[in-house]
């Protein structure tokens, strides 16, 4: 039975439904401002163990409160293995075009955090290595225990203190899903400015594993190829999500780039995620 024959046969529901959204709504409320607290409040950077801090190839650990923002969970294990598998992730999509990350001269990641991804990259020869990120806290974290990397604090509107053609790769991993779809083509244009003529691009987005969880309309919207965006009140934050359709990413948001390869859940650090490799288009 549809919601709204439920609402017309059944006396009170309409009142349990809208008690229900009420409550769903406050709860993504109070989520957004712990989340938000955690860009403005002094929070700990580092995880200890009875005033030891604690380590994982020779780099501090950060907080849970860090490692929830950037990875969803407060799990060390899970932050340090997903980072190493988005690291995974960039290795392999590049392998399928015979590129390796030591060719790239200065390498990019976009909404960095406190560097789940970027910690695993320090062994790189010969490649300079850029964070930023919107959390000035992340960003401090980053400054203070990732000295290999340069970090920079972005705002969520474009543009990035870069010069034009700065970077030959850049990467992205669950960053526009958390955005309008606005400011995500104000932020790919952005990307098309500061990548060289030759430079590679790699996002990860929602894709069609994620339709499963869809309100029926949202998802009939998805299957129609349209950019689904929820809880746009909450920019910027994990509780706006975006869901992209592989025809929108082609059609639309990847304008001015050719989309070189896409993996379907290939995001192994950030699942079900779909993957991207994109070239600014010549």
């Amino acid at each position: 039975m549809r919601k709204r024959d439920l609402l017309r046969h059944i006396p009170g529901f309409s009142k349990v439904v809208k008690l229900v959204e009420n409550l769903e709504s406050e709860n993504r409320q109070l989520k957004s401002c712990i989340h938000q607290l955690a860009f403005t409040t002094e929070v700990p950077l580092v995880e200890t163990e009875r005033g030891r801090l604690i380590e994982a190839e020779d780099l501090p650990v950060p907080s849970s409160v860090l490692r929830y923002l950037v990875a969803g969970t407060e799990d060390v294990e899970w932050f340090l293995h997903s980072g190493k598998l988005g690291a995974q992730t960039l290795v392999e999509i590049l392998a399928t075009q015979g590129k390796t990350l030591d060719e790239f001269k200065r390498i990019l990641d976009f909404g960095c955090g406190c560097g789940r991804v970027l910690r695993h990259l320090r062994g790189l020869s010969g490649a300079e290595i850029y964070g930023a990120d919107s959390n000035p806290t992340a960003i401090h974290w980053c400054e203070k225990y990732l000295d290999f990397a340069r970090f920079n604090v972005n705002s969520l509107e474009p543009p990035l203190p870069y010069p034009d053609g700065m970077f030959d790769l850049i990467y992205a991993f669950s960053v526009l899903t958390h955005l309008t779809e606005p400011l995500q083509v104000r932020w790919m244009n952005e990307f098309h400015r500061i990548l060289t003529p030759e430079g590679c691009l790699i996002l990860s987005v929602h894709g069609d594993k994620s339709v499963a969880g869809m309100l029926a309309g949202d998802r009939l919207k998805y299957q129609k190829g349209t950019l689904v965006v929820c809880d746009q009140d909450f920019i910027g934050t994990n509780y706006c999500s975006a869901y992209h359709p592989e025809a929108y990413v082609r059609s639309v948001l990847a304008q001015g780039f050719d989309v070189v390869d896409f993996i379907p859940e290939g995001a192994k650090g950030n699942p079900p995620q779909d993957v991207y490799l994109l070239k600014p288009h010549m």
